[in-house]
């Protein structure tokens, strides 16, 4: 799925189908939901198995064996739509169940219903159309109950009490919204790439697919994750936004101020910040090699360094 980093660079939201999208805040949206609180949801949003080694370590999973869709899943519950709304709007990902294609036994995240909501919802006489799109989420005792359920639904005066032959009440169970919001593998994988694009921590899908070693060289791989996370928790937090508008606002090439800054998205600052750098640095590339002070024929990736156009 193409990533419509243009229409993030308007400031627009990237609307991955008519029922999600993705919002990138301002700087001064940011600064009012507070800096720290919002890259720690965006570490936690765009999280893979790499990310949380010694943490899964604790708890009796290797990191190379889950990936990061199943990890994705086992998370969402934890997700308030009071702080994910910033970029995911009204999604609540803390209200989505997790299915079972049984005809691909691929998962998915699925806004969930019970058929008695869905009825009463989308008043459909055939109750068969409502069935056929559950199907492929059940097991055959439970496709046989439906079916049994579908002939007898429109002869039945006491609905709400009608049992399955396996016993189950099939007004309660619960089932996919039809037509609601469902999140496969390659629907998180393009939020988590996109989302890791635009705050700059893309990731080389190589890299993760790349197995360690014997179980010595993956044990010093835990202990040294566990020893840098314990070391990052001493440092106190310091404002990176900060640093950057600071540097940014002194710098003639940008142009804003203080007072104008505020009304930037982050990807269009963050964009700004490294095309700037990148301009600065060919500048004084060029400057280096006419003073003699660099032999351009050394250069390693000359055409890169002398080149300030940017390329993504």
């Amino acid at each position: 799925m193409a990533q419509d980093t243009l229409r993030a660079l308007r400031g627009k939201a990237y609307e991955i189908n008519d029922k999600i999208r993705i919002t990138i805040p301002t700087l001064g949206e940011i600064e009012e939901y507070g800096e720290q609180r919002y890259f720690s949801l965006i570490a936690n949003l765009t999280v893979v198995p790499n990310d949380l080694i010694s943490e899964l370590d604790k708890i009796g999973i290797d990191w190379e064996t889950i990936d990061e869709f199943n990890l994705f899943t086992n998370m969402c519950s934890s997700f308030r739509l009071e702080d994910t709304s910033i970029v995911m709007g009204d999604l609540d990902l803390s209200s989505l169940k997790v299915f079972k294609n049984n005809q691909n036994e691929q998962l998915y995240l699925s806004e969930i219903s019970t058929f008695h909501q869905e009825l009463n919802r989308l008043d459909i006489d055939d109750v068969n159309i409502l069935i056929d799109d559950v199907f492929s989420t059940l097991e055959k005792d439970q496709i046989n109950a439906l079916k049994e359920f579908a002939v007898e639904y429109k002869n039945t005066k006491d609905k709400y009490n009608l049992i399955g032959s396996n016993g189950m009440r099939l007004l309660d169970l619960i089932i996919p919204k039809y037509n609601g919001i469902k999140i496969d593998r390659l629907l998180h994988y393009t939020i988590n790439r996109y989302l890791r694009k635009v705050h700059g921590y893309e990731i080389d899908d190589n890299v993760l697919r790349r197995k360690t070693g014997g179980t010595q060289t993956k044990r010093a791989r835990i202990q040294l994750d566990r020893d840098d996370k314990r070391a990052a928790k001493r440092k106190k937090f310091k404002s990176n936004l900060e640093n950057y508008i600071i540097t940014l606002v002194n710098c003639q090439e940008f142009k804003y101020d203080y007072d104008t800054v505020w009304d930037l998205h982050l990807n269009v600052f963050l964009a700004s910040l490294r095309q700037i750098m990148k301009n600065k640095g060919t500048y004084f590339n060029h400057v280096g090699i006419f003073t003699g002070n660099i032999d351009s024929k050394k250069m390693k990736n000359k055409s890169k360094a002398l080149n300030w156009f940017y390329e993504d």
